[in-house]
């Protein structure tokens, strides 16, 4: 949060006489005349104070010490003032108070004064005294008895003076009744009030530690994604449907029938595993919790299976629960090797998954991997995971399919050919995230094309051009080139 210094050279208001201006009066504030005018110009009220000068030297003739104590009478909890000489200088040595405060900052109040050589902030805790906090680099005195160290805080009442290297100010409950200090209070401090600010900070967070509460830490909610999101993989979507989803709904029906709790799905990267796990998520209305193998790991003994124990237990507590592991291979890679820490979170792993099969949970692991060959054998059993779906690049159809999809909600030329377009797509054997990524770019060449880039440069873009913004076939074959012409520099990994 950005605190800007308040611009102290106020100059005097320019005004311009009327004739039909009446009514003058004056107020006096320790023997200065300060003259109020007010009156009508044809229809319009006029109101103008006519001697600013007399207000700023009758301010500056306040008692700093009245004029704490004017702002320290309306100090509440969350709230603060700062004492300072310049806000802008002293900053460096405000901030670890402000760090340290217990509360959200409701309101800070700004006291400038030139006088000063240190600087002072105060707080209130509920109802109770004042709290004073030294943000200078040498300790303070108060009532010439108590120390007060850098960055220390203590109470404060009436009854206590604090003693600064150049002055000492008296603290008061009032100020001086002499003084009209409620009236001229906005030419003295300078108020920002931060309350809907922290209020909205506040439920945000409460709301989040609610749902901390409520459900387990590593869980993830997946994003709005539902089969129908997901193209080019009517076998896989059909088997999932009947192995995994429809028993989530329906778990009395299938509660006599041994489930496989994992299934393993594996191929190159980008065909869609992560999509169709979300999908399979909210399509059953279950808790998802979503990790990278490696994301459990630990480098202390025995840390990382404490992980994978909490992580199940917590999927338990949330029934009914998916999750989600990404990158499968790098925990479940067959035992036998040099590896000894491997093996023994390898055979954790496999634990966990028999004590579901026998629980009958209500529990799922899906599991991903672009390196099938290198999971261990024992992890692709039935009853652990013994389902294994392979996400293959997308045929012809598929292709279509996923194609229509990221294009429906995009404006595309009226001749815009999905089926040419397809072919070339499959041609480069392009994978859903491959379609998704040419698609952006096709956006991307159309802007180029119609010149709204150079608009947005030369600051003449408005959003009214969109109307004549559509993605043509010349768009998407050159975003299909740019793709091809990457691929030739890429090196295959993992998936064979």
């Amino acid at each position: 949060m950005k605190i800007f210094p308040v611009q102290q050279n106020i100059q005097p208001r320019q005004f311009v006489s009327y004739p039909s201006v009446n009514d003058y009066s004056a107020d006096k504030i320790n023997g200065e005349s300060l003259a109020f005018a007010s009156g009508t110009y044809g229809k319009s009220q006029v109101n103008f104070k006519a001697n600013f000068s007399a207000i700023q030297s009758a301010v500056e003739k306040i008692p700093l010490e009245d004029k704490l104590a004017h702002a320290l009478k309306k100090l509440r909890t969350g709230e603060y003032i700062i004492l300072t000489k310049d806000l802008a200088s002293q900053v460096s040595k405000l901030k670890p108070c402000i760090q340290a405060s217990p509360f959200l900052i409701n309101k800070i109040t700004l006291l400038q004064d030139k006088t000063l050589e240190q600087s002072l902030i105060f707080t209130k805790f509920g109802e109770g005294q004042s709290i004073l906090f030294n943000p200078n680099t040498e300790p303070i005195n108060i009532s010439w008895y108590q120390l007060l160290k850098p960055n220390g805080a203590t109470m404060v009442d009436e009854s206590d003076k604090i003693v600064l290297s150049n002055q000492i100010l008296s603290v008061k409950e009032e100020p001086d009744s002499a003084f009209d200090t409620e009236r001229y209070a906005k030419y003295f401090l300078k108020e920002y009030d931060f309350k809907q600010d922290a209020r909205d900070t506040a439920v945000k967070y409460n709301v989040q530690k609610l749902m901390e509460v409520v459900n387990p830490k590593n869980q993830k909610k997946a994003q709005g994604v539902t089969f129908a999101d997901v193209g080019g993989q009517k076998e896989v979507i059909d088997i999932l449907k009947k192995r995994i989803l429809f028993p989530m709904l329906y778990p009395d029906i299938f509660k006599n029938n041994n489930m496989n709790h994992g299934v393993i799905l594996f191929g190159p990267p980008g065909t869609g595993k992560s999509l169709l796990a979300e999908a399979l998520a909210n399509e059953s209305g279950a808790t998802v919790f979503k990790i990278c193998a490696t994301d459990l790991n630990s480098k202390f003994v025995g840390e990382s299976e404490k992980n994978w124990r909490e992580l199940f237990a917590d999927a338990q507590t949330a029934e009914p629960s998916i999750i989600y592991i990404d990158e499968f291979d790098a925990v479940a890679r067959q035992r036998g090797s040099i590896d000894v820490y491997g093996d023994k979170l390898m055979n954790q792993l496999l634990s966990l998954m028999s004590n579901l099969e026998k629980n009958k949970a209500n529990v799922y692991l899906i599991a991903a991997t672009n390196n099938y060959e290198s999971i261990d054998p024992a992890i692709l059993r039935s009853g652990r995971f013994g389902l294994h779906l392979e996400v293959k690049a997308p045929n012809l159809e598929g292709t279509k399919e996923i194609l229509k999809i990221h294009t429906k909600k995009k404006q595309m030329a009226k001749d815009f050919d999905i089926d040419k377009i397809s072919e070339m797509m499959y041609s480069k054997r392009m994978t859903g995230a491959d379609i998704a990524s040419v698609v952006d770019s096709a956006y991307s060449n159309a802007f180029d094309r119609l010149g709204f880039y150079k608009e947005m440069d030369e600051r003449r873009f408005t959003p009214s051009m969109m109307a004549y913004f559509e993605i043509n076939n010349k768009d998407l074959t050159k975003a299909i080139e740019s793709f091809e012409a990457k691929k030739k520099t890429r090196k295959p990994i993992g998936y064979k």
